[in-house]
């Protein structure tokens, strides 16, 4: 039964998890909150009204822990840039990841070295 279960849960998911379907969380002010030791319960929803206790909740409780993400710690994530562009680069010290992001007439441009490794599949 754990492995049907297991089974279901996917490990990617095909759209990005916006939290559009849900109003906004209700937090608190960073001066209100409690101090906690050790870590929260990451089932516990955020109004204290109890627990997540079905598989059908957790979308929901996921959206709760985003935006507490972004209120506490790391701020919204902004909106589409109005540009974006990458271009891969193959060298000879290796590959290169190059995006460049255009808002209001500046540009961001981000570099990243990329390694392939070969996978091998493990048969069941």
């Amino acid at each position: 039964m754990c492995l049907e279960l297991f089974a279901q849960i996917p490990f990617v998911y095909n759209l990005e998890n916006s939290g559009a379907g849900y109003p906004p969380a209700s937090l608190p002010a960073l001066n209100q909150l409690p101090v906690v030791d050790p870590l929260p319960d990451p089932f516990m929803w955020s109004s204290g009204r109890g627990r997540s206790k079905n598989f059908r909740d957790w979308e929901r409780r996921r959206n709760e822990i985003k935006a507490e993400i972004e209120h506490f710690e790391i701020g919204t994530k902004p909106g589409r840039p109005q540009s974006i562009t990458a271009n891969f680069t193959r060298g000879t010290n290796g590959d290169t990841l190059t995006v460049d992001v255009s808002v209001n007439g500046q540009t961001l441009t981000l570099k990243a070295r990329v390694t392939f490794q070969q996978v091998v599949a493990l048969s069941r």
